[in-house]
């Protein structure tokens, strides 16, 4: 890359001191010297630096080309020596050269005074991304202009009036190979081969680069040149191949004098050569045209280019000049695109057309343009008056894309490099300029070679193509198709399109090459894009882009989120899309039918972020079987479709709730409490708790409300019932909160998951299934329900939403079963047994009724101290017999006749006497609730 050119004239002096790039230098930079000195009596030298190609001849001037690399010490300004005359000296400090073989191929061309017309030689390279240099330098004077067209980087163009020029260009070679030769025009006018041409050298300069290095940011905007008018063609009369045209007949064109001009007064910028014929009008209403054979060219991609013009005379048709073509299988056509008063007296015109879609004034044919062999040009003659006329012809081409390469952050390839280049060269009206940063292009772009690392970075240019048929570019025939922007980006690319303003008055095409890396950097927030059918390519995103007045823009799979649509000027849809694609920008009807077309059989897209405003019907799904599956946010109305067939389901956006503390091995239930759906039961594991990915309209609609419960017993160790409420809609959820310990029930320290006694369907917990003991305390019970609620049945059923548990501890020594949450019965489920529950422990229901109870003739004893509660299947006190024959109705008549009137009750006290005595001798305690406490005796 080239990090900074100066250029130093002076006027006299054997010796010239040049001005150096004042930029940081670094180690493995290398410096490149172009030096002219008029007259060149001595050779030219500058100490310690490498001469390229070795001294070059007087040639009235000397020009000379030399090289130093930084080893490691700053380079200072050599003295540069010759002859005292006149000097130009160019230097460049360039970085990214190969110092281990800095010069692939090197060649000077020396012309003698007798040439007109220069030509840098052609080099074959043998790398690739190589840097190469055009130099050409010129006694005399006068600018030295590329006379194929235009589209070399020109980095030095000097010229000492009538003594000396110096031109020094700058491409790039991607790849090994062929770079084809570069022709100069001289700036001199006169007769063709005249005496008054000049002497040149002219080298042509590669120099190696390392791999990965940065390039040199370039525009090589040279078209396919059919014929440059510099050199006279050979030429013939129409009248070889047709009698007659336009319904009359043809005529020999009266040629008095051909000449090579080089100033053209309308244009200051003009430096090179043309061709100027002196023709005479023949006597005789007849149609005149100059032809010339060809090597077979293809005008059926890119638009045919001629820059033209004539003499305005009463003699020519008013609808102006005249353009031929013909293939090689005969079949030929005849343009007039440009009216006389349009072209102008004397004005050179660049007429561009994309020859496949214009309209001919005669042909013979169906034409095939893509193998033309005969071009020519001339006139229709409408007076039989005679006289002579001028005819100008500057250059003949096909406008193929300027291909754009290199460049980095610091120095990237940018629109306005690319309308300078456009601006080179002998050929007219490639750029307009309508004020700072607009510019008008009348060519293709290729942004990328998909192999050279470029750096394009549009900043805040506008471009654009002009109207069809536009007065600003008159002769500019390209309607709709004519020119295209393709991206062919490498892996190490970027691609820059903010903010640039990209524009186009008839509909053209920008295209992401399929071969594009989806590797490199591209960046389109706030890119404008107006007048372009878009092809992108899938894996590359599209984000915040406004299309105003585009044609379709083909999404494929890619992300499009956060941009607009707007006045569409297709007729069918807006954009279209394939598998995969995420579309999120607002859509607002122009002239299409519908937004969106999604064309994939069994595709998958996602349309959640999108809008669409003033569409009858959004969607078309051209898919004539399968399921086309379309996501949406919450809430997000259904768009309204078409279907050639396939099965349409929309389906809600993805978010995520997760609780990132929940410990591995808690019990977790998510639910959905707007639609009473239970969404997820599962256990914690992996370390890094709890997380969940939910689709909407699915497992949700924006605004469900939720509910997340989790319960944990380990060994022992039992958190308290977790609980997390919260709406959801298209954010995902993150809930950071920890679990508590149950501290009650782990005093105690029983693991209910060892309570082997019990066992649950969680209606009713069945107590002795396995125990041979007969006998179990209501503690174990307790820690039995701690744990069963850590299942997930038992957090189904015994876990209210509100995250009330069925089991609540007073303390370490008290619990309840909560009948608000699951009337729970405790039963002794082993036949013809009698359960003895036994310890200190309380345990007891909600609302006071106790559900300690048998199955099968068992029964169950729940004892406390001074406390039994005694039940017994089906008991009927007439009938159940309690001992020795008695049932319970029998001895209580017999209890109530030997204790009448000697029973006293005061204050939960009962007194039993015996008639004679006076002493308590059975003292009873009891609680509130008539539960025995104690019993004490006096038997004295």
């Amino acid at each position: 890359m080239i990090i900074e050119t100066t250029v130093t004239t002076a006027g006299s002096g054997s010796t010239i001191v040049p001005d150096m790039p004042v930029s940081a230098q670094a180690t493995g930079d290398v410096f490149v010297l172009f030096a002219a000195n008029d007259g060149g009596t001595n050779p030219i030298s500058v100490p310690s630096w490498t001469e390229i190609e070795g001294p070059a001849p007087n040639n009235s001037s000397r020009t000379s080309c030399w090289y130093v690399e930084h080893t490691g010490t700053d380079i200072t300004a050599p003295t540069v020596s010759g002859t005292s005359n006149d000097w130009i000296v160019s230097v460049s400090l360039c970085r990214g050269i190969d110092v281990a073989s800095i010069v692939d191929q090197a060649v000077r061309t020396d012309n003698a005074s007798t040439t007109y017309d220069h030509e840098a030689a052609t080099v074959t390279t043998t790398g690739t991304d190589e840097l190469l240099f055009h130099i050409y330098g010129l006694d005399g004077g006068g600018y030295p202009s590329p006379s194929y067209g235009y589209g070399e980087k020109q980095i030095a163009r000097v010229e000492l009036v009538n003594n000396l020029s110096l031109n020094v260009d700058v491409i790039n070679a991607p790849t090994a190979g062929v770079v084809p030769a570069a022709a100069y025009n001289t700036g001199v006018s006169g007769m063709v081969g005249a005496s008054n041409a000049r002497s040149s050298t002219l080298y042509t300069i590669a120099f190696n680069t390392l791999p990965g290095a940065d390039i040199e940011p370039i525009a090589n905007c040279k078209p396919d040149i059919i014929w440059d008018y510099s050199r006279e063609p050979a030429t013939y009369n129409v009248t070889a191949l047709h009698a007659t045209l336009l319904g009359k007949p043809t005529s020999d064109v009266s040629i008095s004098n051909v000449s090579r001009l080089t100033t053209y007064s309308p244009d200051l910028t003009w430096y090179g050569g043309y061709t100027q014929y002196l023709v005479s009008t023949p006597a005789s209403l007849s149609v005149q045209i100059l032809c010339k054979d060809i090597p077979s060219t293809d005008m059926s991609v890119y638009p045919y280019s001629i820059t033209f013009g004539n003499s305005q005379t009463f003699r020519h048709s008013d609808d102006g000049a005249l353009f031929y073509f013909r293939d090689s299988s005969g079949n030929w056509a005849l343009w007039q695109p440009i009216t006389k008063d349009q072209l102008g007296n004397g004005v050179l015109r660049t007429v561009i057309g994309k020859m496949s879609d214009q309209t001919f004034v005669d042909s013979g044919g169906t034409i095939d343009w893509s193998d033309i062999v005969v071009t020519g040009s001339g006139q229709d003659i409408v007076s039989a008056s005679v006289s002579t006329q001028r005819w100008f012809i500057a250059c003949e081409a096909v406008m193929t894309p300027a291909v754009v390469t290199g460049g980095n952050a610091e120095n990237p390839a940018t629109p306005k490099l690319i309308a300078d280049s456009f601006a080179t060269g002998v050929s007219i009206y490639r750029k307009r300029s309508q004020g700072s940063g607009q510019n008008l292009f009348a060519a293709s772009v290729e942004l990328g070679n998909l192999t050279t690392k470029t750096h394009f970075i549009a900043s805040l240019d506008s471009s654009a193509y002009p109207e069809n048929n536009s007065d600003i570019l008159i002769g500019y025939k390209c309607g709709e198709g004519s020119h295209s922007y393709i991206v062919k980006a490498s892996a190490n690319d970027t691609h820059d399109f903010r903010p640039w303003i990209l524009r186009s008055s008839d509909k053209q095409s920008f295209v992401i090459d399929p071969a594009s890396s989806t590797d490199a950097t591209y960046l389109t927030d706030t890119w404008i894009v107006s007048g372009y059918d878009v092809t992108w390519k899938t894996g590359i995103p599209c984000n915040g882009v406004s299309f105003v007045g585009c044609g379709i823009i083909d999404a494929k799979g890619a992300s499009f989120v956060g941009g607009r649509v707007i006045d569409s000027i297709s007729t069918t849809h807006a954009m279209t899309a394939t598998d995969g694609a995420t579309i999120g920008y607002d859509f607002t009807k122009g002239a299409e039918t519908y937004a969106i077309e999604l064309s994939s059989v069994g595709g998958t897209y996602d349309l959640s972020q999108a809008t669409f405003d003033g569409y009858t019907t959004e969607l078309n799904i051209t898919a004539a079987t399968g399921t086309t599956t379309i996501n949406l946010s919450s809430g997000q109305a259904e768009p309204t479709y078409d279907t050639a067939g396939a099965t349409v389901s929309f389906i809600g956006v993805d978010v995520t709730v997760s609780a990132t503390n929940l410990l591995d091995n808690s019990q977790v239930r998510l639910y959905n409490v707007t639609q009473s759906v239970e969404v997820d039961a599962s256990v914690v594991s992996g370390g890094s708790g709890y997380s969940i990915t939910l689709t909407g309209a699915v497992d949700f609609t924006g605004g469900d409300s939720f509910v997340l419960l989790a319960t944990y017993q380990e060994a022992g160790v039992a958190k308290r019932v977790f609980r997390s409420a919260f709406v959801l809609n298209d954010s995902d959820i993150t809930i950071s909160d920890t679990q508590v310990d149950w501290a009650e029930p782990n005093v105690l320290g029983i693991d209910g998951s060892a309570v082997t006694e019990c066992a649950t369907d969680f209606v009713e917990v069945q107590v002795e299934v396995d125990d041979a003991t007969d006998d179990t305390q209501k503690s174990r019970i307790a820690a039995f329900l701690v744990d069963a609620i850590s299942t997930e049945e038992g957090l189904r059923n015994w876990v209210a939403l509100d995250g009330t548990s069925v089991i609540s501890y007073q303390s370490a020594g008290q619990a309840t079963i909560d009948a608000d949450v699951a009337i729970v019965t405790v039963i002794n489920n082993k036949a013809a047994s009698k359960l003895t529950v036994i310890d200190s422990f309380i345990l007891g229901w909600s609302d006071g009724i106790n559900r300690a109870d048998a199955v099968l003739g068992s029964s169950i004893v729940w004892i406390s101290p001074d406390e039994v509660v005694l039940s017994t299947p089906e008991f009927d006190p007439e009938v159940s017999i309690l001992e020795n024959g008695k049932t319970y109705a029998n001895e209580m008549r017999v209890w109530n006749s030997a204790l009448a009137g000697k029973s006293i009750k005061s204050s939960g006290t009962e007194i039993f006497r015996d008639v004679a005595d006076t002493k308590n001798r059975i003292t009873a305690l009891t609680d509130e609730f008539g539960q025995r406490i104690s019993v004490t005796t006096d038997g004295t």
